[in-house]
């Protein structure tokens, strides 16, 4: 099993790479999920989790399944 801290990573990069390609910047990402901008930086870093809820809103505002930013697909 992966360590926390690299799960953390994997996601983290994940949804920057996600919101890269929507050509969105930290602060449109935090606007169109309803998450602070504060937290994303966080997240993208590794160094805060999120919870269901914020990880579905952070898919929606990526137009994307929140498995997508599981998975790395």
């Amino acid at each position: 099993m992966a360590e926390p801290t690299e799960v953390r990573a994997a996601f983290g990069a994940r949804v920057a790479e996600l919101r890269r390609e929507q050509g969105m910047s930290q602060a449109e990402l935090a606007a169109a999920s309803g998450v602070d901008r504060v937290t994303v930086s966080r997240v993208e870093r590794g160094l805060q989790d999120l919870g269901v809820v914020r990880l579905v809103a952070l898919a929606d505002a990526l137009d994307r399944l929140p498995g997508d930013l599981l998975d790395g697909q």
